[in-house]
């Protein structure tokens, strides 16, 4: 009864042993890499979203800058035409129309060299951001394993 149970057990251990040997590891993988494939797919349509958003803030800011000297201009333009009419121009509107234009130049110099200050900051992922199991279940230790009482010969002599 014993020498059919220890056989029954080295048949069972035979037949882990082929199932291993046979098990195709790459197509394993392959399917645990289609979730990490389909979660890096997420993050990067999330990224290319937050990018988009960015861009069009940019866009934004700078087309409403243009606006703003555009519209600096034109009531430089207003009073400049005012002034004509009127033909009572002192130093002092000269001097006024003098640092308004060159402000307005340097600013808009400043924007055409620098644009709009953009800062960035490196992407930090966390670690925890995907779990990959260690595997730990059920490992034989052999050395919990008794001494053994006899040896069986298994031969089939």
């Amino acid at each position: 009864l014993i020498n059919s149970q220890v056989n029954s057990l080295v048949d069972e251990i035979n037949t882990l042993d082929n199932q291993l040997s046979v098990l195709n590891v790459d197509e394993v993988i392959g399917k645990c890499r289609q979730k990490l494939d389909k979660w890096r797919h997420d993050c990067h349509m999330v990224i290319d979203r937050f990018y988009e958003e960015k861009c069009q803030k940019l866009q934004q800011r700078c087309v409403r800058q243009v606006n703003q000297k555009r519209k600096q201009i034109h009531q430089l333009k207003l009073k400049t035409n005012e002034l004509i009419q009127e033909q009572e121009v002192t130093n002092d509107d000269i001097f006024s129309l003098k640092t308004t234009i060159n402000d307005i130049k340097r600013d808009v110099n400043q924007f055409e060299e620098h644009g709009i200050l953009v800062d960035v900051y490196p992407l930090i992922i966390n670690q925890n951001l995907v779990y990959i199991e260690e595997s730990t279940s059920n490992e034989l230790d052999i050395s919990t394993l008794s001494s053994p009482y006899r040896s069986i010969d298994c031969s089939n002599n």
